[in-house]
């Protein structure tokens, strides 16, 4: 399996984990969201504080709006 990974998460931790799972990590700057696992499916991830920040700053809204309008399935990871 090949996941793309926006550079940013580079240091998450989440693709050391993806890829002892044997996942094949590319980084990318992507566009819409942190992980792309497919054509139709896209990921991005939020620790609990940002997806607090991003409720009360309005960006959560937006990133779902522009998430669902390139993905066909779109998930807000927290």
């Amino acid at each position: 399996m090949r996941i793309y990974v926006d550079e940013r998460e580079k240091n998450s931790g989440v693709p050391e984990i993806l890829r002892g799972l044997g996942v094949t990590v590319i980084y990318r700057k992507l566009d819409v969201g942190d992980y792309v696992v497919s054509d139709r499916t896209a990921i991005e991830r939020k620790s609990a504080g940002d997806f607090i920040r991003s409720i009360i700053d309005g960006r959560l809204f937006d990133q779902c709006r522009r998430l669902s309008e390139v993905y066909e399935l779109s998930l807000i990871h927290i």
